[in-house]
């Protein structure tokens, strides 16, 4: 028994030495080892002196140092970078995900909550991939001239333009400039259905004596239907591959532009360009509208909510989900509850009104005649007095999925 016992403490000791010189050899985390790569890719593309997010500055040691308790919490909160959907895999997993896994998340925040070490200086980490060219432009769009944002109303136009076809298209991608492309945070594209529709916008447009019209939520006239929702995190917006939506004939579209003049400033003004990209030997898509309506949210509440449900009429594969809420909206979920296997279709936790794009599954999923779905939108009315409605206007809200489907 003495034996054993000796036996037993000696594989305690051998244990505890063992766990002490791994620990003593574990490197180190640096700032140019390993903190610097990851920030060069997830983060300086923008945060950056030629980046859109200018400040903070995100390029040197010094300024990663200085901005560090910004960065932890950014981090650990996962509202930077700016990545809407979760991208665990438990709610669909995105193409081009900007999400942190897990592990960078961890040396980023063990790190900033350390000593800071720097180590030794290294030539500066590769950037991230340039942003892609469109493949060929087919048509542009053009604002026609600048416009000097504000706040409030200010901060939200549309603008008409037409891309001149002759026959029907199929949009595949698109790219978006603008002259100061730091005021430019998102953009959705509208098409016009009818002539009444592009008389009603027309109308609209001269009414106002500046550039554009007013808008917010929608283009303001019917029939329109949503073709594209873009975000400034990369200048082009490309549908899933051997895709498209249709463009019609001799139909104008809308051009709606959502500004942020936070870094450029409210003298300042830009004029915005969309190039677009046409293949017709592609499959037509539809963007099919999920989405509670005629709902009304109790004021002064720190979170309430809006749901719908709809049943899919034929078979179709889900590319993808475009969700949209307006300010006061803080999660939006799309499941799968009824007919095949329930699933979580996508989980937009980290709600900006600025950050609403399109998002693409890496891997389709199919959907059944009858599966039904649902749309669940969470939202905080604290800072409201009166209930608030759905609808187009600025103190409205909206709770909608786009979902991208083909047959």
């Amino acid at each position: 028994m003495a034996c054993a016992k000796q036996v037993i403490v000696c594989v305690a000791a051998l244990v505890a030495i063992a766990a002490l010189f791994s620990a003593g050899c574990r490197r180190q985390v640096t700032y140019h080892d390993d903190v610097a790569p990851i920030l060069a890719r997830r983060c300086v593309r923008c945060h950056s002196s030629s980046g859109l997010a200018a400040r903070p500055s995100l390029e040197r040691y010094e300024d990663v140092v200085r901005f560090r308790e910004r960065i932890r919490l950014a981090v650990w909160t996962r509202s930077m970078p700016p990545w809407l959907a979760d991208d665990t895999g438990v709610c669909g997993r995105w193409k081009d995900a900007l999400w942190l896994p897990n592990d960078e998340v961890q040396t980023l925040v063990s790190w900033l909550e350390g000593s800071l070490p720097a180590g030794e200086p290294r030539d500066a980490p590769a950037p991230a991939d340039p942003t892609p060219a469109l493949e060929h432009v087919d048509a542009v769009l053009d604002a026609g001239a600048s416009f000097a944002p504000g706040l409030v109303e200010r901060a939200y136009r549309c603008f008409v333009v037409d891309p001149g076809l002759a026959k029907d298209r199929l949009m595949t991608a698109l790219r978006v400039y603008s002259t100061d492309p730091r005021m430019v945070a998102q953009i959705t594209l509208f098409a016009l259905e009818s002539e009444k529709a592009e008389a009603d916008a027309d109308a609209l447009d001269r009414a106002s004596p500046e550039p554009g019209y007013p808008c917010y939520g929608s283009p303001r006239v019917e029939p329109e239907r949503l073709v594209a929702s873009w975000t400034w995190d990369s200048p082009v917006l490309r549908f899933p591959r051997g895709t498209g939506l249709r463009l019609r004939a001799h139909r104008k579209l809308v051009i709606q532009v959502h500004y942020d003049v936070i870094t450029s400033g409210l003298s300042a003004s830009t004029r915005t360009r969309i190039d677009l990209e046409l293949d017709d030997r592609g499959r037509e898509a539809s963007l099919v509208r999920l989405a509670a309506s005629g709902f009304s949210l109790p004021p002064e509440q720190r979170l309430t909510s809006a749901d719908s449900e709809m049943i899919v009429p034929s078979d179709v594969t889900l590319w993808g989900i475009a969700p949209r809420m307006h300010t006061l909206g803080k999660t939006l979920q799309v499941s799968r509850v009824g007919g095949g296997p329930s699933a979580c279709l996508g989980a937009f936790e980290h709600w900006d009104f600025y950050r609403q794009r399109f998002f693409e599954y890496v891997a389709p999923v199919r959907l059944s005649r009858g599966d039904r779905l649902r749309v669940a939108c969470a939202y905080d009315t604290q800072s409201r007095q009166d209930p608030v409605s759905s609808g187009d206007d600025i103190r409205d809200e909206d709770c909608a999925a786009f979902l991208y489907v083909t047959e």
